[in-house]
């Protein structure tokens, strides 16, 4: 999977559930993905073609040609978009990582599980950094 710049904090939420159904499957045709629609009231077979079409322009799929059908393949990573997307909404909306997480723990309901699971991932976090450190 390729870095280039994509600009994903332009992606629309239908452009984000495409490409997550492809991630999912690896490839899909317009009717498959239709056909594994998460929600109710699906779009129309034409707008997802217009919207995978779109987003092969901007160098998010690829296509190839089976037949009489078009089978998309994401050229981008889930991880890489996810966390682009975290990044550019950490800085514009939130300032910093601190600021983000300060809002969760205090504005969020959070479980004692949730936040045990985060005081765990903070803790990983941290020794990651320190191994970074003492190499």
């Amino acid at each position: 999977m390729s870095k280039v710049n994509l600009k994903t904090n332009e992606l629309g939420q239908l452009q984000i559930e495409l490409l997550k159904l492809l991630w999912k499957r690896g490839t899909a045709t317009v009717q498959e993905l239709l056909n594994e629609w998460p929600h109710a009231n699906p779009p129309a077979y034409v707008t997802i073609l217009t919207v995978l079409r779109r987003l092969e322009k901007r160098g998010f799929l690829a296509h190839e040609v089976q037949g009489r059908a078009f089978v998309y393949r994401p050229l981008v990573g889930e991880h890489e978009v996810k966390g682009d997307l975290l990044g550019d909404l950490v800085k514009r909306l939130f300032g910093s990582p601190t600021n983000l997480v300060s809002g969760l723990l205090s504005d969020q309901g959070l479980t004692l599980s949730e936040v045990g699971h985060i005081r765990r991932l903070v803790e990983q976090k941290e020794v990651e950094l320190r191994q970074a450190v003492a190499h």
